[in-house]
């Protein structure tokens, strides 16, 4: 298997150095942003992060499985999440984060998802794929098509996201309650 194009949609380190993943970078970016805010950008209200097609697959993704304490989760929550940052830290900041910036994810017309459970649109409605189906495509549900590990594209962003919560349950609650707005056009070329 040759390597997969446009990994960075999956979160996928870069191909440079293979050092940092493109989703930890959105994660820095916002972050220091955020970290600046007071000094440089006083008057910011909202941080929007939009992406298209390929754009819209990174959008979706990043949304569903950043860590980032920018998007303004529960500390407590947050805490079991990231279990290398320091309660103290994130109490000192917890004011910072009452009064926090706005975050907002718009995905527009991406050409995949990262679904939430193994349920498909099939024939005009979500359900479990026939098992015949499941059988010929048996990595459907892996990362980057859903929530379960594997799949072809060894992401250790991902590995790290869902192995911090004690289901995938409460990584699908945790998104839900985030600031995402889904845009589809028919004609979007």
């Amino acid at each position: 298997v040759g390597p997969i194009a446009h990994t960075f949609r999956y979160g996928a380190n870069d191909s440079f150095f293979n050092k940092i993943s493109s989703y930890r970078a959105m994660d820095e970016m916002v972050e220091t942003i955020m970290r600046n805010k007071d000094e440089r950008f006083p008057l910011l209200e909202r941080i929007v992060v939009v992406g298209h097609s390929a754009g819209g697959q990174f959008v979706q993704r990043w949304a569903l499985t950043s860590s980032s304490n920018v998007w303004g989760d529960d500390l407590e929550t947050h805490l079991q999440q990231q279990q290398q940052r320091e309660l103290d830290e994130l109490r000192q900041n917890e004011n910072r984060h009452k009064n926090a910036v706005q975050l907002r994810a718009i995905v527009a017309n991406p050409r995949s998802f990262a679904y939430l459970d193994a349920r498909r649109f099939l024939n005009g409605t979500y359900q479990l794929p026939p098992k015949e189906m499941m059988h010929s495509c048996p990595g459907y549900d892996e990362w980057e098509w859903g929530l379960k590990p594997g799949g072809p594209l060894a992401v250790s962003y991902i590995s790290n996201s869902l192995s911090s919560f004690h289901s995938k349950q409460q990584m699908i609650d945790r998104y839900m309650k985030r600031n995402v707005i889904y845009l589809a056009g028919a004609k979007d070329d």
